[in-house]
């Protein structure tokens, strides 16, 4: 009876590690870049492009997506690699983050942009 126990046991824990194993390789690559002024307010309706820097990331087309009113965009779908990523507002200068490398699962970043000068 113990032997049917502790073999019913490990059974549960390999199934468990599998379970999360599987659970963590399959999650989706997401990018949320949050667009702010230099006072760090939200910039609603910034457009943001993303561009695959590797041969993989490169194949990928990817549309400019624009803010939210929280000033967040957010793009899923993602193969996990090495990107470029740019915002733009009107008034202000557009800000770029060159060679971010992206994970899967979410992938937070900021980008400043400073008002154009006159």
């Amino acid at each position: 009876m113990r032997r049917l126990a502790g073999a019913a046991l490990g059974l549960g824990f390999s199934m468990l590690v599998a379970a999360t194993v599987f659970a963590q390789s399959t999650r989706e690559t997401r990018l949320l870049v949050t667009v702010v002024d230099q006072s760090n307010a939200v910039l609603p309706a910034a457009t943001v492009t993303v561009t695959g820097l590797e041969d993989a990331t490169r194949k990928a087309t990817l549309s400019p997506v624009q803010t939210g009113s929280n000033g967040i965009a957010a793009i899923g779908g993602l193969i996990p690699g090495r990107y470029s990523i740019q915002a733009e507002f009107p008034g202000f200068d557009s800000g770029t983050l060159k060679d971010v490398r992206l994970r899967p699962g979410d992938n937070r970043h900021i980008i400043v942009l400073p008002i154009q000068k006159m």
